[in-house]
Order: C-alpha cells, then sequence, then structure tokens
C-alpha cells in the first residue's frame, strides 16, 4: 500500500470495466477507501491519494426524461390517469402520489394504520424515514376518495 500508484490500478479497472462497468464502479469506490483508510493510520502519506477519477469512458449520450412544461399537459395526463382501466391499485397510486408528492418508496410502504382519517394526515414514522423524523402529509379530499376506492378493494 505504501507504493501502490494511481497507475498500477487504471489497466486492471478498466478491464473489469470493459466486462462488468458496475463492478468496476465499487472496485474503484472500495480501492479508494482501503487508501484512505491506509493514510488515517500512517501507512501511506497524507498527500498519496490515487487519483481514479474519469478513468472510465462515458459514452453515453444524456437522457431526457419527458416532463409536462404546460398546464394543459397537466389535465391531459390527469385525464388519462383517471381512464386507465388496468390495476385499480396502479391508478390510485398514480393519483395519490400526485396529491401527495411522496416518493415512490414511501407511496408503496404506506401503512392503514399510518392515515389519520378525521384529520386527513398521513404520518409516516420517523423509524423508515432517512433523518429519523416523522413525515406529515396533509390529505385532499380526493386523496381520501382514492383512499377510500383503495378500502373497498381491500375488504
Amino acid at each position: 500500500m505504501r507504493t501502490l500508484r494511481s497507475k498500477d490500478v487504471v489497466e486492471p479497472l478498466l478491464a473489469i470495466h470493459s466486462r462488468v462497468p458496475s463492478t468496476a464502479l465499487k472496485c474503484r469506490q472500495y480501492l479508494q477507501g482501503v487508501v484512505s483508510y491506509c493514510i488515517m493510520r500512517g501507512v501511506r502519506p497524507d498527500d498519496a491519494l490515487l487519483n481514479l477519477k474519469g478513468i472510465f469512458p462515458t459514452n453515453k449520450k444524456p437522457k431526457h426524461h419527458p416532463a409536462i412544461t404546460a398546464p394543459t399537459g397537466l389535465g391531459t395526463l390527469w385525464l388519462a390517469i383517471r381512464g386507465y382501466t388496468g390495476s385499480h391499485t396502479v391508478r390510485a397510486a398514480l393519483q395519490f402520489s400526485g396529491w401527495t408528492a411522496l416518493r415512490p418508496g414511501a407511496l408503496v410502504e404506506t401503512r392503514w394504520d399510518e392515515v389519520d382519517e378525521d384529520q386527513a394526515m398521513l404520518v409516516i414514522p420517523g423509524s423508515r424515514m432517512k433523518m429519523g423524523n416523522d413525515h406529515v402529509v396533509p390529505l385532499p379530499r380526493q386523496a381520501m376518495a382514492v383512499l377510500e376506492e383503495l378500502r373497498q378493494y381491500r375488504d
């Protein structure tokens, strides 16, 4: 570790990248972690970081995700969601996410006991949140109607 240099690991990392790019990214991350640890423990000098940023080729064109940018487009989207004839649960999730702006993971993990119907609130406990704080989401009447519809399918 004392003599390891950036040029010593570039070729092996590129070889891994040509076969399994995601593994190469993890290898680079782990390698930099090991080097940082060795610096902290005094095995390597403080200024002996590996310079591996930008070694992997990026041939990807940027992906542009479609977005609604005009108010008329939003109306069209809501009509399409309302007219969706597939799964009731999928339609409800699409509507509910629009009215609450919940992340998909939080949306699908929502439990019935987290809904306060009297206060029209959803309270996601801090134990499920990254920062450890309860997340309180006011629920408009439309979201409450969707929950009522879902409850009918559950029973």
